[in-house]
């Protein structure tokens, strides 16, 4: 099978950078992926897992509502796969997926130095980024570590021997930042989901509530509306 190698030529941090809105799902077992007509999704990739036998997988990170949402789809073997101008189609076992690139979603960095900026959807790390002394901004990636009780999400620089900046524990809709990389500098969380999250640090605990966003300091918290 021709797989569309050029598709991963545009990365960042080794995702696939494309972005696309999903413009038809038409499947012969109908049902779930009828849902997915409207969302935007990225990280389109393709994996092999028998001999000459590929799936689909992408994350979709908006619904058609255009709410933040992060959530991993995999499809039925690929059957076929080509492109029309800005139009991927992708026919699997069972469906055949229209998907129209459309603009990144992406944040502007702000003017700040020594900050750590989050974005978080459901408490799940989606972009961050870190400002140095000079307010330069470097993005951030998010290494997730499977604990026997919950996961830690350790956020670190893109580039290889960066350090950790902060570290969070994630259950449920709770953030828990621990490690003294969390408590030696501020941190901005903006909460794009669309619920509620109760954030802590040390003895500090306070709910951040959808669109909105938090500074935590070295020694206090508050709140912007």
């Amino acid at each position: 099978m021709n797989i569309p190698c050029q598709l991963d030529k545009e990365t960042k941090n080794g995702i696939p950078q494309h972005t696309y809105k999903i413009i038809q799902a038409d499947s012969t077992k109908g049902g779930f992926s009828k849902k997915l007509v409207g969302c935007t999704v990225r990280n389109v990739r393709f994996t092999q897992y028998e001999d000459n036998v590929y799936i689909c997988e992408f994350t979709v990170i908006k619904t058609p509502e255009d709410n933040f949402h992060l959530r991993d789809i995999h499809t039925s073997p690929v059957e076929q796969i080509w492109q029309q101008a800005n139009t991927l189609y992708i026919k699997t076992q069972n469906t055949l997926y229209l998907l129209e690139e459309t603009a990144p979603v992406q944040f502007a960095p702000i003017q700040a130095t020594n900050l750590v900026e989050l974005y978080l959807v459901d408490g799940v790390f989606f972009e961050g980024f870190f400002y140095d002394e000079t307010g330069n901004a470097q993005p951030l990636k998010a290494v997730t570590h499977t604990g026997m009780f919950t996961d830690s999400h350790l956020i670190c620089g893109q580039k290889e021997n960066f350090p950790f900046y902060c570290r969070y524990f994630l259950q449920f809709d709770k953030i828990d930042f621990y490690g003294k990389e969390s408590f030696c500098r501020p941190i901005l969380v903006h909460n794009i989901g669309t619920s509620s999250l109760t954030v802590c640090r040390k003895d500090f605990s306070a709910q951040l509530y959808a669109k909105e966003k938090m500074y935590l300091y070295p020694t206090s918290a508050q709140t912007d509306d």
